[in-house]
């Protein structure tokens, strides 16, 4: 069995990103890898990660967006959760 390397992840993470729209990046710390948001590096989702979780983690997301009806019920979800923030927001200025 090959041994998997750090290019098996830049391309698990090349496909994920373009799958799904973000711009994740990843790098190795003293204790793992360290998944951040974009590539400014300042907010991290994980960190202390094994090789083998951030693969995971790369091919898992992917396969999220890639199926379809569970794509479009996150968005939805995303969709109800903004109306409801503003909603509140809206009904904050109203009491004031």
């Amino acid at each position: 069995m090959p041994t998997a390397t750090k290019s098996q992840l830049q391309y698990e993470l090349d496909k994920t990103n373009q799958t799904t729209g973000l711009n994740l990046v990843f790098e190795r710390g003293e204790t793992g890898y360290i998944l951040y948001t974009d590539e400014t590096k300042t907010s991290e989702i994980n960190c202390c990660l094994s090789f083998r979780e951030v693969l995971s983690t790369f091919q898992n997301l992917r396969r999220i967006f890639e199926y379809k009806n569970l794509k479009d019920s996150i968005f939805k979800k995303i969709q109800v959760d903004k109306q409801d923030f503003y909603y509140s927001q809206l009904s904050k200025l109203g009491t004031n």
